[in-house]
């Protein structure tokens, strides 16, 4: 009997907690403009990506109540932009749907992969979400755009907009310049260890990390045999056979440097075109790495570009623009970056 009342209790909570009149708010992915805080909860695995992306928007210093922490090797940036962050809830890795609706939420805002599972749990119990996916331009101008929406300062989105499409197309230029002969085979690959395992994988076709190639004008060589729909394991001997030019590495769990020394210590890796001409690549990281579809996708392209093409990228103002960025999409001073953001760059930089 004890439990029987507890279990009614709980779904008694679930109910009463999710009521639009607690929310405030409707079930629209596209939310109505608001001129007052909302409460914003962001969880899930890639979460992280979308903090930093709530977090170009002054409005979230009052408006997170609750996120997950990173579990990549970083920590967690917001810690830096926000001196009550420490202070705010911090959710499991997965939290269930009590554990969200016990912080009140107007909204929570969630990556598009988890709207059939956890989101669709929170829309059944009348919960606001607002899904973004970030991974290609378009879809990261629309989702900034709907997060303005959800803060009530579009002004800000269409200023970030312009920020990126700028910045993006200048790249594009130089990218569109270069005759496809004079493209260089380029392979992207994410190291990951599983139980003391190490794996390398190669991105699918229409994520961020393989238009950054592209837009800097690489070829991906991975491209035709990237028809997953994530992170896509291969072996040493596809690595080989494809003897790409450059060699970009990524980490998100191990320094990156880390991982570059070890297979520079490896003598099958020293074989490769690429490591012979000094071409294997750490991609550059600070909190988060910059391939990712993060707001920092648009520094990693600047490098990228660089690198791929010295006598055209602009790698010589690389740190000018890291100033630029984080002076204007996160707001901190030239100073605050200088101590608290260049000192933790990793990689090749610049």
């Amino acid at each position: 009997m004890r439990i029987m009342k507890t279990n009614l209790f709980v779904l008694l909570f679930i109910v009463v907690a999710a009521s639009p009149a607690w929310l405030g708010g409707s079930q629209a992915s596209n939310p109505v403009e608001r001129q007052q805080s909302v409460r914003v909860i962001t969880c899930g695995k890639a979460h992280f990506l979308v903090l930093d992306t709530l977090y170009m928007f002054p409005e979230a210093v009052e408006s997170v109540v609750a996120f997950g922490d990173s579990s990549q090797v970083g920590g967690n940036f917001i810690f830096l932009l926000d001196p009550e962050a420490e202070q705010r809830a911090v959710l499991a890795p997965d939290p269930g749907v009590e554990e969200i609706l016990a912080h009140r939420p107007d909204y929570v805002v969630l990556k598009s992969y988890l709207s059939n599972g956890l989101g669709r749990q929170l829309e059944d119990l009348n919960v606001s979400v607002l899904y973004v996916d970030l991974e290609s331009p378009d879809q990261f101008r629309q989702d900034i755009a709907a997060i303005g929406k959800l803060f009530g300062n579009s002004e800000r989105a269409e200023a970030l907009n312009r920020f990126f499409d700028e910045s993006l197309r200048t790249v594009q230029r130089i990218g569109e310049a270069i005759p496809e002969s004079e493209k260089p085979n380029t392979l992207l690959l994410y190291y990951g260890a599983r139980s003391g395992t190490a794996s390398f994988n190669v991105p699918p076709r229409q994520w961020l990390q393989t238009s950054l190639v592209q837009w800097a004008g690489g070829r991906p060589v991975w491209f035709e045999a990237a028809a997953a729909s994530g992170w896509q394991q291969i072996g040493f001997e596809q690595i080989a056979a494809w003897n790409p030019d450059y060699i970009l590495l990524v980490s998100y769990h191990t320094p990156v440097d880390e991982v570059k020394a070890t297979l520079l210590s490896d003598p099958k890796w020293l074989e490769l075109e690429a490591v012979r001409r000094g071409n294997l690549l750490a991609f550059p990281a600070d909190y988060l790495s910059w391939d990712q579809p993060d707001p920092r996708w648009i520094l990693g392209l600047q490098w990228l570009v660089g690198k791929l093409h010295p006598g055209l990228g602009a790698t010589a103002e690389l740190e000018k623009k890291v100033v630029e960025f984080y002076s204007f999409v996160y707001g901190l001073s030239a100073q605050r970056i200088e101590e608290a953001i260049l000192p933790m760059i990793r990689g090749d930089y610049p």
